[in-house]
């Protein structure tokens, strides 16, 4: 049992309030991981753009997943905010030399890049895609208001993403839009960090990847959740392996998000696989046959 031809996640494996539902009892951080990839396939390395693990940390979480899960690593903030892709060599060198033992678990790079990343520097990020190994798989997602207008600029970027055999990163925060106030602590911090930009549902190469950014009500998110299941159905009905994650405001309902949009595919025919249970609905069973 097992989710198959697409990737199916969200943006961290370890959300202490799953502790109450998604977890197993007594579970501890160490096994959040493991437990984790014992449902989902992938996962975004949201931890890598704060702070570079060491070799040992990943040689950690290499331990932790089966050989088919995916960890999409975003590049470090160093690289993209700080230097705007155009760092010292060796800060590139160190961030792959750290993560060298997931090398066999590597979903696409996850370049994320600011507001301020415009479309005068396409030839920055041409020259960074084109000194990366050709057997990385990259997406990258892009913030200016530029690169949103169906204009040269978007034209040049997309242009610029197929010739490197990158993927255009797809931001849609459109359910968590249309929440209505009063808004709790975290739907405000989501709908202030989140960026409101046009949906743009393509996919330019091999391995669209899709960010889901969910309405609070769980239950409101169905019309969103459906429309990105007709997209992602086809996709793989073409070939292509989509990455689609799931976030929701403070992460509480990841899981069971992830679960309705597996749900969906499935009955519109996609051959994705089974879904496999929480790993606190595991215990439950075993303990019921006891």
């Amino acid at each position: 049992m097992s989710i198959e031809r697409f990737h199916l996640g969200g943006p961290l494996w370890g959300a202490q309030i799953w502790q109450d539902d998604f977890f197993s009892t007594g579970a501890r951080q160490g096994d959040f991981l493991a437990e984790y990839a014992s449902v989902f396939n992938t996962v975004e390395g949201n931890t890598t753009f704060y702070r570079v693990p060491t070799t040992e940390t990943s040689a950690r979480w290499a331990a932790a997943v089966s050989p088919d899960f995916r960890f999409c690593l975003k590049l470090e903030r160093g690289i993209t905010h700080d230097a705007l892709l155009a760092p010292p060599r060796k800060t590139i060198e160190r961030f792959f030399a750290a993560v060298a033992p997931l090398a066999d678990h590597m979903g696409p790079l996850f370049v994320q890049l600011p507001a301020a990343f415009g479309p005068e520097r396409l030839a920055v990020l041409a020259d960074f895609l084109g000194g990366l190994p050709p057997s990385l798989a990259v997406a990258v997602e892009v913030r200016h208001p530029a690169f949103f207008d169906g204009g040269s600029a978007e034209q040049a970027l997309e242009a610029l993403l197929l010739e490197a055999g990158a993927d255009r990163v797809v931001m849609d925060t459109r359910a968590l839009r249309t929440a209505s106030p009063p808004f709790d602590e975290p739907t405000r911090n989501a709908l202030t960090r989140k960026p409101d930009l046009p949906v743009r549902p393509i996919g330019l190469g091999p391995h669209p990847f899709i960010r889901i950014v969910a309405h609070p009500v769980a239950t409101a998110n169905g019309p969103w959740l459906a429309a990105w299941a007709d997209v992602v159905a086809r996709w793989i009905a073409e070939g292509r392996d989509p990455y689609v994650f799931m976030h929701s405001p403070g992460d509480a309902d990841v899981p069971l998000l992830a679960r309705a949009f597996h749900g969906m595919l499935r009955r519109r025919g996609a051959p994705v696989g089974e879904l496999p249970p929480w790993p606190r609905e595991r215990e439950a069973a075993q303990l019921s046959l006891i």
